[in-house]
This record gives C-alpha cells, structure tokens and sequence, in this order.
C-alpha cells in the first residue's frame, strides 16, 4: 500500500540530485571536479534502483496501489533517466545509461500490456516520452555524425 509515497520518495530522490548536478554544460562534463562529475556516479545508482523498482510491478500491484496522481513522479522519475543519458561524460557513464533507459522502456511496455483503463493514463505518459527519446536520439545522432 505504499506504492505512491516509494515513487514520490524516488522523484523527490532524483530531483534533489539533478539539481546537485546543475548546470549541465560541455565543460563541466569534462571536468572530473565538477558537481555534474561528482554526484553523476550516485544518480546512476538512484536511477537503476528506481528502473528495477518499475520492472517488478505487476497488474495487481498497478490496480491496487497507484492512484492518478502518482503520473506526475512517474514523468518526472522517467525523465531523470532520459537526463541521465544525456549527462554521461564517458562511454561507460552513456552505455550505462542508455541500457537503463531500454530496461525502462521494455518495463513501461510491459506494464502498458498488463494494464487496463484504470491504469493505462499512468503508465501511458512516460512510455511515450522514452519512445520519443529512442525516435529522437537516433535522429540526432545520425545528424551529429555528418
């Protein structure tokens, strides 16, 4: 029954770290002194532990504890992995971050399968938002190589 207050804990959890890790600029990525630098390695950390918390929810725990409101932390929650992937200042950092983010998507489409009308408008939202990122992402790369 405590399904809200965890993912309202993980969005006050991470939204406390991106602001830790702020501004996010090309330099600071590449200084090791940097807050980006410092705290990126623990919001890693926070983001796995909030991936695997939405990849062990089933249909019964998506009916039976996630009120409405709990959409808003979950956007929030997702798009601090987008975040993550985009803050990543070495290969290891933006690998592990894109593999958290397809961990995420494939627990969101997992979870879109089992859902019904009451659920759908929670989950709905921050799998469209990862599905944009992956349409994006590969765009942008491929005009950031030419």
């Amino acid at each position: 029954m405590n399904g809200p207050l965890q993912l309202a804990f993980f969005a006050v959890k991470l939204l406390s770290l991106r602001a830790l890790m702020a501004p996010e600029t090309p330099e600071l990525k590449s200084n090791s002194t940097s807050c980006l630098c410092y705290h990126y390695p623990s919001a890693l950390v926070e983001g796995e532990s909030f991936v695997n918390l939405m990849a062990q929810l089933s249909s019964t725990t998506l009916r039976n504890f996630w009120p409405r409101h709990s959409r808003t932390n979950l956007i929030i929650s997702t798009n601090f992995v987008i975040y993550l992937f985009f803050c990543g200042s070495t290969e290891e950092q933006v690998a592990k971050a894109y593999d958290l983010l397809q961990k995420h998507q494939g627990a969101l489409r997992e979870m879109v399968k089992i859902s019904d009308w009451a659920t759908i408008g929670l989950v709905r939202p921050s799998l469209l938002r990862t599905e944009s990122f992956f349409h994006g992402a590969v765009k942008g790369i491929r005009l950031a190589e030419k």
